[in-house]
């Protein structure tokens, strides 16, 4: 069934990707068994998954459809119809090696109004999200964001590219294993990450100069030195265990958009 996409929609999906973010990692420390708060190892399909259900809720009635793992071939296709009967043309099929085996880890598409113009595949693609867990390789960040990135930028004489926007959201620890993050540390990492990230962005949009991007941070957990001298006495406690509960886990939500 097709409904009309609403510019409210956008977002919707972002306040349900924060939520799901926060959400994920205490889910992922109670599946775990993990006593230390600062744990910096997720399960990355616990993510995926939670994402995927809270917007399965959200698009239910909006008759849209989440995608898990879905085919980057297909995505890329599903932007345009296949057939154009008004002016008898035909789609210019994505055919590269590169993209036969990928996969986006959710997909929001729908079912067209036409249904006998879409073949291969039989839904339009709307929204790609991809998801990483902590992680220290900024390539494959780029990588999964150079993707996204040429799925909106695709361009066919056939209608215009139906890809509302794109999402790339990943989990950074931020402090250095055994070290007690003192209060004024935990500001300067986050700005140095930020830094870090727009400078990122910064060459991707050299390549991309039709496509906007934006990045938000996530406070995920955090606790410096000055909250922890009130919970442990220094008299019985040393320091390595201080160092545990310390700490600062951020994750970074990324837009792509038109």
């Amino acid at each position: 069934m097709e409904s009309k996409w609403q510019p409210n929609y956008l977002n919707e999906i972002e306040e349900i990707l924060v939520h799901s973010a926060k959400y994920s990692y205490e889910e992922n420390l109670r599946f775990t068994y993990q006593s230390n708060d600062f744990n910096s190892r997720m399960i990355e399909y616990l993510v995926v998954v939670n994402i995927a259900k809270n917007l399965y809720n959200w698009a239910w009635d909006r008759f849209i459809q989440v995608q898990l793992e879905y085919s980057v071939l297909n995505f890329y296709n599903g932007a345009f119809p296949e057939f154009c009967f008004k002016t008898k043309i035909r789609r210019q099929s994505q055919k590269s090696k590169d993209l036969r085996t990928g996969r986006i880890d959710i997909a929001l598409t729908k079912n067209p109004k036409y249904l006998y113009a879409y073949r291969n595949p039989s839904v339009k693609s709307l929204v790609g999200i991809e998801v990483k867990s902590f992680t220290k390789s900024i390539s494959t960040v780029k990588k999964d964001l150079i993707r996204l990135s040429n799925s909106l930028i695709l361009k066919d004489p056939i209608g215009t590219n139906s890809i509302k926007a794109c999402y790339m959201i990943f989990y950074r620890k931020l402090d250095k294993p055994n070290e007690i993050v003192e209060d004024e540390r935990i500001h300067e990492l986050k700005k140095k990450e930020i830094l870090k990230w727009e400078h990122i962005l910064s060459s991707i949009r050299n390549d991309f100069m039709d496509l906007n991007y934006t990045l938000q941070p996530i406070d995920i957990k955090e606790a410096a030195l000055a909250e922890l001298l009130e919970r442990f006495d220094p008299d019985i406690t040393d320091q390595r265990e201080v160092a545990e509960n310390s700490g600062l886990l951020m994750c970074y939500l990324i837009k792509i958009k038109k």
